[in-house]
């Protein structure tokens, strides 16, 4: 098949996550593509890539390129405007990797009732909320290999700053694996309940464990700190970050999947206070898989991702958010219980499995 992929967001390619921060959805569009490439299929991605380049088999063009005239599939990322980059196609697919709630405002239904793309989400629960009359797919989406487990001894507190981690694959002991320290990390953006999160560390988790530590990953908290100006929205939370250094917490720009991966492995738990509209749970996917429990509110997606009692607590309140907490970081049976369920290999999704899905779009 001749698929063309086209999406206008912000400058990346195919290499860019394993090194650099990126968004999920975005992550996600570059491993769909090098999957169906993988796959044998004829991949062309049209972004806003800096260079031409090729990427796990498939072909990015910069978006002021010559584009395609003819595809067999074309499949666009989270944007309708996008469904007419080429002219002649058999298929067109549009991806909704967040709240599809914005396909139905007025611009947006005219172009679907133009284009009538086939819909592809990321769960039952993100298509349930879609509501609409367009034909729709489930793809549940793949995890990167970076986040697959390296069972490895634990370093102490991973130095969430430090510019890069060496990341040896051919490394193997046959000492006993150390266990992480009592080291947390929240990835949530700091309007969806990151200073609930901050003010349980500070008034009950950090009292009853004097030597944990929390790493707060965000870009722009990480700004703030260095001095920057932020959204006004934002000072109340960057203020409260700042009161919390005295209960060991820092903050962190997030880095690329090697990095991020490494930080997971050497964490005890990971704190998720969730949303209503976040079906992906980008970061909770890639925690998960790399082997780090989670304790997660049941909002959003995070049912979808989370194995309730077994890689993570889904909890009811903040006492019990708390309670669950404080145990993943000093018990260590249950940590590796914890860890071992979460990391396990029949629990692996990749991107090749999703690519098989997204195929039968066409067939």
């Amino acid at each position: 098949m001749n698929i063309v992929m086209f999406d206008d967001s912000v400058p990346f390619d195919g290499f860019t996550a394993a090194t650099k921060p990126l968004g999920g959805a975005e992550k996600a569009f570059a491993a769909l593509a090098g999957a169906l490439a993988k796959a044998g299929h004829t991949v062309t991605v049209v972004n806003r890539c800096k260079h031409a380049l090729m990427a796990e088999g498939a072909r990015w063009r910069p978006w002021d390129s010559t584009r395609p005239h003819d595809a067999d599939v074309l499949i666009a990322l989270r944007n309708p405007e996008l469904l007419g980059g080429v002219r002649r196609v058999d298929s067109r697919v549009l991806w909704v990797p967040g709240d599809p709630k914005y396909l139905g405002n007025a611009h947006n239904a005219d172009l679907l009732a133009s284009y009538a793309p086939r819909l592809l989400f990321l769960t039952e629960r993100q298509a349930e909320a879609y509501g609409g009359r367009l034909s729709a797919v489930v793809a549940s989406p793949g995890v990167t290999k970076p986040f697959f487990p390296e069972k490895k001894g634990a370093d102490p507190y991973p130095d969430a700053n430090h510019p890069a981690i060496q990341l040896d694959e051919t490394e193997k002991s046959d000492e006993p694996e150390e266990l992480p320290p009592p080291h947390a990390i929240v990835t949530t953006h700091p309007l969806h309940g990151l200073t609930n999160v901050l003010e349980l560390w500070r008034d009950k988790i950090h009292p009853a464990k004097a030597d944990a530590k929390l790493t707060v990953y965000s870009a722009v908290l990480a700004k703030g700190i260095a001095g920057e100006d932020v959204p006004d929205p934002i000072k109340p939370v960057l203020e409260l970050v700042k009161a919390c250094t005295a209960a060991n917490v820092e903050v962190s720009a997030p880095k690329g999947d090697r990095i991020m991966a490494e930080a997971y492995r050497r964490s005890r738990v990971h704190l998720y206070p969730g949303h209503p509209r976040d079906f992906a749970c980008w970061t909770l996917r890639d925690s998960q898989s790399a082997g780090l429990p989670a304790v997660a509110r049941n909002l959003g997606g995070v049912e979808d991702v989370v194995d309730n009692g077994q890689t993570g607590f889904i909890v009811p309140d903040d006492e019990a958010f708390a309670n669950v907490a404080l145990q993943l970081l000093t018990d260590d049976g249950v940590y590796t219980s914890f860890n071992d369920a979460a990391s396990a290999i029949e629990r692996r999704k990749t991107w090749a499995s999703a690519a098989d899905i997204v195929t039968q779009l066409w067939l």
